[in-house]
């Protein structure tokens, strides 16, 4: 695991929280219930990182905390609309809302990040 990106300080060293973020058992983003789309999800940290998938290859991963929730994503859009909103937001606190699109071109159903407001 190589991390990218994160707002938690020293979490190199907070094995406990790297733990929580990177192998306990996360919501993607695409399993969320209709209703909670809606929801302005509070972003209380995020862990951006690479990591290996079933077969051996690199892929990155964005885990969002949220309260007592943890959201995760592979989906490049998802991880490129968060960062558009955090590059924006720096260190202001934010929500998000999880948008589902789906696209016109191949009829696939996809995520990505919305600010809340």
């Amino acid at each position: 695991m190589k991390i990218l990106a994160t707002n938690i300080p020293n979490l190199e060293n907070d094995k406990k929280t790297l733990y929580l973020l990177t192998k306990k058992t996360s919501t993607p983003i695409s399993e969320l219930h209709d209703d909670e789309y809606d929801i302005a999800w509070p972003v209380d940290g995020y862990l951006h990182y690479e990591d290996l998938n079933s077969d051996g290859e690199v892929i990155e991963r964005l885990k969002i905390l949220s309260g007592n929730r943890i959201f995760s994503t592979s989906g490049a859009p998802a991880i490129r609309t968060f960062f558009e909103i955090k590059d924006i937001m720096g260190d202001d606190p934010y929500s998000i809302n999880f948008v589902e699109r789906t696209s016109n071109k191949t009829k696939r159903t996809y995520y990505v990040c919305d600010l809340a407001i």
